[in-house]
């Protein structure tokens, strides 16, 4: 009976297909990205995580007998995530030339769709609130005052706060530029009269130049934000860091005609010789006061609520967003009315 049981069952085990195999292998292993991206507290503990989605994607181009059926049972996996889900992996479903997943397409156009519809949810929010407490931007929007908070890099090597009181921001973008989710941030700090500054990764800087250039030309100060976003700089040996920050610096200020010499470390990840290795070339290094976490929150209306219970907390300082996101996109107006209805001053960081 023993005997027979055993039997069966390893029939059955065998006529299980290969396919079902690696597609609850992928459907594992995008459930463990989703959940360290939800467990991790800060933006220091995603990027340490091994669990990311540029990990996943690495792993799968790495496949030795990866084929088309390989990528179908990928695609399945991927096309059963939540749209919530699915975004979170939206970077590296564009972003792979050359090495297209067949249903990159189908599923970037659904998440078109997700974000199309999360707009309009979002709208309607923001349209609610604004009868709640009786007020309207309008069709022209009064611009915030903005100022500027010049920044000796000898005097101040490192900022958090950046010296700013309670009712004061300064704007800060990070991982850009993007194709085309960093002109639309630009379009809303125009309209709202926001300078800000813009740390970018050179390796993005290098494939949209006129981005970067767009950027700058608009007033804003684009920074450097190293050349390819080493997950934790701090593992790396000092010559490779130093290469990191002088390609990305040169990259820039090629693509800008400007060398503003302001830096972030990638996820705020830093030591005593990385800090002073910025320092000794006379720049500053910038941190932040409130994470927005839109690395991590890709709901408009939970990542707005995010963004006000920092603010509350803080009161002001340096907010951290990245225009990579189309999360963020979407939140910026309503923010910015938020705090021209509170009175704030808006501030960009500059050389002294």
């Amino acid at each position: 009976m023993i005997l027979r049981s055993f039997i069966l069952v390893s029939a059955l085990v065998s006529s299980l297909s290969f396919a079902a195999v690696h597609e609850n292998t992928f459907r594992n292993a995008l459930r463990e990205v989703l959940e360290a991206n939800k467990r991790a507290t800060d933006l220091n503990e995603w990027t340490a995580s091994q669990r990311r989605p540029e990990n996943l994607f690495e792993d799968f181009q790495k496949l030795q007998n990866r084929d088309q059926k390989t990528s179908q049972e990928f695609c399945q996996a991927l096309s059963e995530l939540a749209m919530s889900d699915l975004a979170l992996f939206e970077e590296e479903l564009s972003s792979k030339p050359g090495q297209e997943l067949p249903c990159s397409v189908t599923l970037l156009s659904q998440l078109n769709q997700y974000w199309g519809q999360a707009q309009t949810a979002f709208d309607i929010n923001r349209l609610e609130e604004a009868l709640e407490r009786n007020y309207f931007s309008g069709n022209e929007t009064a611009p915030l005052p903005n100022l500027e908070k010049h920044i000796d890099t000898v005097a101040t090597p490192y900022l958090i706060r950046g010296d700013l009181k309670p009712g004061e921001i300064a704007f800060t973008f990070d991982d850009g530029p993007h194709a085309s989710r960093t002109a639309r941030i630009l379009e809303t700090l125009n309209e709202y009269g926001v300078r800000a500054n813009f740390f970018q990764i050179g390796q993005n800087v290098k494939a949209m130049p006129q981005i970067s250039k767009q950027v700058a030309d608009a007033g804003h100060l684009v920074c450097n934000h190293t050349w390819s976003h080493p997950l934790n700089m701090t593992r790396l040996s000092m010559e490779a860091s130093e290469k990191e920050f002088d390609r990305g610096r040169e990259i820039i200020t090629q693509a800008t005609g400007t060398d503003i010499p302001f830096f972030r470390f990638p996820g705020g990840n830093k030591n005593a010789a990385l800090l002073e290795m910025v320092k000794a070339r006379q720049f500053a290094s910038f941190y932040w006061t409130m994470d927005t976490r839109d690395w991590q929150i890709r709901d408009p209306e939970a990542l707005y609520q995010n963004v006000l219970k920092e603010l509350n907390r803080e009161k002001g300082g340096i907010i951290l967003f990245h225009d990579v996101h189309q999360q963020t996109v979407i939140v910026l107006p309503r923010l910015l009315e938020e705090l021209r209805l509170r009175n704030f001053s808006t501030y960009v960081f500059v050389p002294h």
